[in-house]
């Protein structure tokens, strides 16, 4: 799956759930949708010099990191976050040595875990949109 594919999954994902909550009328007027905003949502992987969260992720799995609040996002109808990395499999990125530090998340694995914690809606405008 590319970036573009999960991207574009994840925002139809929110607009269906915007349009058909709010729009449509979907829901009944008296039932109540619950949002959970997160902050600043990252894996790690390029905090890594020595490759150890690396092998913590690929022996652990990626939702292994969110499984303490997995009762908490699944509960939730929209689960909204900022996205505070790029999403790319260029392995340097173009402003290596210009930036002091550039953030990357794997493009497969990250969609994916997100999708299954009910992690459906995120912001990308950050400092880190434009790492790669």
């Amino acid at each position: 799956m590319s970036i573009h594919a999960s991207a574009s999954m994840l925002f139809s994902s929110f607009l269906s759930v915007l349009f058909c909550s709010l729009l449509s009328g979907c829901l009944a007027p008296t039932e109540d949708v619950s949002l959970l905003f997160v902050g600043d949502t990252h894996f790690g992987e390029s905090y890594d010099s020595n490759n150890e969260m690396l092998s913590l992720l690929e022996e652990r799995g990626y939702s292994d990191f969110l499984n303490s609040f997995s009762s908490l996002l699944q509960s939730a109808d929209l689960v909204i976050g900022n996205l505070e990395t790029a999403g790319t499999d260029i392995e340097v990125s173009p402003f290596e040595g210009q930036k002091s530090y550039t953030h990357w998340t794997d493009i497969d694995e990250a969609p994916s875990t997100f999708l299954e914690q009910n992690m459906t809606v995120f912001s990308l405008a950050n400092n880190h949109s434009m790492d790669y």
